[in-house]
Parts: structure tokens; sequence; C-alpha cells
């Protein structure tokens, strides 16, 4: 159990790393929020995991406080097995959707990007279907898992 908590922690710190490089370089994050741009801890956050026939996926969520010389706001972070999928930042109530592409070269590429991503441009063939493998992976099986209250 220790150790499971400590690489839960790692992977939770890789993410939150790979988030500050992303928003200290976004544009639109430094044209709302001014620079030097300043991420703060995550004040909520959570992580799980499910293993389904020996496969084994991790999910963190986390929210962090955004702050710059002009204003602040709250990122907020959605990874999965230590790559992250969203990342959106909200400023004075507007919603800036973060590039999670680490390029904009597709030189940068040692392979095609993983499916949850997509360049500028192109849409993303992703599908949040039960029973969709959105990850083209065919030894995955996604399951949902829905809690009822059943009342007497």
């Amino acid at each position: 159990l220790a150790q499971a908590m400590e690489e839960q922690t790692q992977s939770m710190n890789e993410v939150l790393d790979n988030a500050r490089d992303l928003i200290v370089r976004d544009g639109r994050a430094i044209e709302f929020l001014g620079e030097p741009i300043e991420v703060g801890s995550p004040f909520s956050q959570s992580s799980s995991s499910v293993s389904v026939n020996g496969k084994t996926s991790s999910s963190i969520q986390a929210s962090v406080e955004v702050r710059g010389s002009r204003g602040n706001g709250v990122a907020t972070i959605s990874a999965t097995d230590g790559q992250i999928q969203t990342l959106n930042l909200n400023v004075a109530g507007r919603n800036i959707p973060i590039d999670t592409i680490p390029s904009a070269s597709a030189d940068s590429w040692t392979s095609s990007p993983p499916p949850s991503q997509s360049f500028a441009g192109s849409k993303s063939k992703r599908s949040d279907g039960l029973g969709k493998n959105s990850r083209g992976d065919d030894n995955i099986i996604d399951v949902e898992f829905v809690d009822k209250k059943v009342s007497k």
C-alpha cells in the first residue's frame, strides 16, 4: 500500500510539472495572467487506478491556483496514465483550453501521437461511449461502474 501511494504521489508530481510547463508557455495564459506566471500546489486532487484483465490504468484530476502580474485563475488538469488529456485555465470566468501537445513540430513525435491528442486543425477521434476502444489498443475493454441507490 505504501509503495502504491508513493507511485501515485510521483505520478501526480510529474503531471503537475508538465502542466506548469504548458501553462507558462501558453500565449493566452500569458495574455490573461501577465508574467511571471506562478502555479501553486493543488487545492483539489484525486487519483484512481483500475486493473482489468491484468492491464492497469491510472487517472488523475487536480485543480491548482495560477497567478500572474495581471490576474489569477484556476487550472484544472485531467490525466490518464501520466499523460495530460485536458488542461483548462479559468481566469475571471473565461475558460481557456491549454494546448497539451508537447511541441508544435510534428518532427518531435517518434511515432504517431496518442489518439487522445490531435494536431491543430484536426479533430480528435476519441469516443467516450461505453465499450468503445478509444486508444486503438485491442487489449483494453472500457468499463463503466454505476452506483445505484435502492430504496426499500
